[in-house]
């Protein structure tokens, strides 16, 4: 939540008690996400590798509409 939809630690911990019932403290999301940090560090380092050497390196494109036309938004 914090790291793909960019919600405030504080309200992540707000929704946890409020709908959850769970307590969960604000550090307790950071350490959260210094943990999955850490732990998906080699990942990481494998996906760049593996597209930088890639002979194509295929990235999702955004349409919009303009004037009545589709348009990519690249």
């Amino acid at each position: 939540m914090s790291q793909f939809q960019m919600i405030p630690y504080d309200r992540i911990r707000d929704y946890f008690a409020d709908q959850l019932h769970l307590p969960l403290s604000a550090g307790s999301v950071f350490n959260l996400n210094q943990q999955a940090f850490e732990q998906l560090a080699e990942f990481e380092k494998r996906v760049k590798t593996e597209l930088a050497r890639s002979a194509v390196a295929h990235a999702d494109e955004t349409g919009v509409n303009i004037g009545g036309q589709g348009h990519w938004l690249h």
